[in-house]
């Protein structure tokens, strides 16, 4: 199965755990390093798929070095498979390689259709446009999880969080506040996405419209609702650091 799709995720692990467990990783690297310098036909196309299995053992083996190295020679031979540059993007993510990893992952994007395989990629350019200090591209990378889905909560949730997590907090505030406006929003959802306004707020040492998120967020759920204590934790909380708890 690996000659012919060295990328088949299920078959690659049921391999290496078996290779593992036999005691025989370094047989079976041999074996693989003597297919990828002879190849197995005429095309040498088994010697291209045990350079990118081996690649595979080598990340996994965290020698992110030997991975790229084997990548790249399967890249020099020949390979157009897509999913090759997918896996170069995120090995010259991890190897701090920004300009390669940048040029890959464009190209994996533009051959990718499946959402749960390209957000991912979509998180690391950001990234790396972000360690390069370009926080406007990083921004305008992390847009792309929502193109096309702009209504799907799932999708506005995750770049609301991506904004969350480095402490973007305008940009995290707009997307939470576009989740609790929609229509189709249940009360939980709203409040939730309230809930998170008013932190980012807080985080902005923003009080008086920290507040007003949370007591728009109280609204919509019931006393005794584990939702409600915890609002009203926050707000007594920011009351506090506001030194004026009897306003509470």
């Amino acid at each position: 199965v690996l000659r012919e799709n060295p990328y088949q995720e299920r078959a690659f692990d049921k391999a290496y755990e078996m290779y593992v467990t036999g005691g025989g990783i370094e047989a079976w690297m041999e074996k693989l390093n003597a297919e990828a310098q002879n190849g197995s036909d005429q095309n040498g196309v088994a010697g291209v798929s045990a350079l990118v299995v081996l690649a595979r053992i080598h990340q996994r083996q965290f020698d992110t070095a030997q991975a790229l190295a084997c990548l790249e020679q399967a890249a020099a031979r020949g390979e157009k498979n897509p999913q090759l540059q997918l896996l170069l993007g995120k090995l010259y993510y991890e190897a701090g390689e920004d300009d390669k990893a940048l040029e890959a992952l464009q190209a994996s994007l533009e051959t990718i259709p499946d959402e749960e395989k390209r957000n991912p990629l979509i998180r690391m350019l950001g990234h790396i446009y972000l360690r390069r200090g370009q926080p406007q591209e990083a921004i305008a990378a992390w847009r792309r999880i929502v193109e096309g889905s702009a209504d799907n909560h799932y999708s506005l949730q995750e770049l609301a969080e991506i904004y969350r997590d480095n402490r973007m907090w305008n940009e995290a505030i707009e997307v939470f506040r576009r989740i609790a406006d929609m229509p189709a929003a249940d009360a939980y959802r709203r409040c939730r996405a309230l809930q998170a306004i008013g932190q980012c707020y807080l985080h902005e040492e923003n009080f008086p419209e920290a507040i007003a998120a949370f007591e728009q967020a109280l609204d919509l759920v019931s006393p005794g609702h584990w939702l409600f204590e915890d609002l009203k934790t926050s707000l007594i909380n920011v009351y506090q650091d506001m030194g004026d708890l009897a306003g509470f």
